[in-house]
């Protein structure tokens, strides 16, 4: 079951939400972290993400930042801090909800985005196309990076992979590119994700 949610951040701005609710309440949870201009659906990869995930027990949410989608507030290209409450605010609902063991899931600049999260719920991060992220190098959680073949950002997605200093382990979709637009290349990364996932959560 799907149904959408509506949540705060610190600066009053309303986040829309889709909440992917499990048949039986779930303490394991998903937050999928959009890229930068995209929203919670990403071309459908975070729906058909969400639903499989969902499947698999999971309580998952996908959501629109602040500025982007159908949430509040005014776009801003650098506006970091602010999507990084944005993300928290998304973990203290599913908190809410019960879940305390959780996964991110960031798509281009929502890896960066999760990289900057240091929630104790988290306990492992998946990185979809991340390109180079220094901060990688203090992460306290498993960390799985995936690349496209043809993405143009590979090399630097697989600098990331070596620079994150906890368990970690590199994959890459073949001729997918930045955004895994194809039905194929989706299921090929979602299901390398949730058996990730399924190992550390």
């Amino acid at each position: 079951m799907e149904k959408k949610v509506f949540f705060k951040n610190k600066w009053e701005n309303t986040l829309v939400g889709i909440f992917h609710v499990p048949k039986k309440k779930s303490t394991k949870g998903v937050v999928l972290v959009h890229g930068f201009t995209g929203n919670k659906d990403e071309h459908g990869l975070f729906t058909n993400a969400a639903n499989r995930f969902n499947e698999e027990g999971f309580a998952t949410l996908r959501f629109d930042f602040s500025g982007s989608g159908e949430s509040e507030g005014i776009f801003n290209q650098d506006d970091t801090e602010r999507w990084k409450d944005d993300l928290n605010s998304a973990i203290d609902f599913l908190a809410k909800q019960g879940v305390k063991r959780l996964a991110l899931v960031g798509l281009s600049l929502g890896a960066y985005i999760s990289v900057l999260c240091h929630s104790k719920r988290i306990k492992c991060i998946t990185l979809w196309s991340p390109g180079y992220i220094e901060d990688v190098k203090d992460l306290l959680a498993p960390v799985l990076v995936v690349s496209g073949e043809d993405d143009p950002d590979r090399e630097s997605s697989m600098e990331t992979f070596r620079n994150a200093k906890v368990p970690n382990r590199y994959e890459i979709i073949p001729s997918s590119g930045h955004l895994f637009l194809e039905p194929l290349h989706q299921t090929q990364i979602i299901n390398i994700t949730l058996e990730w996932m399924k190992q550390w959560l």
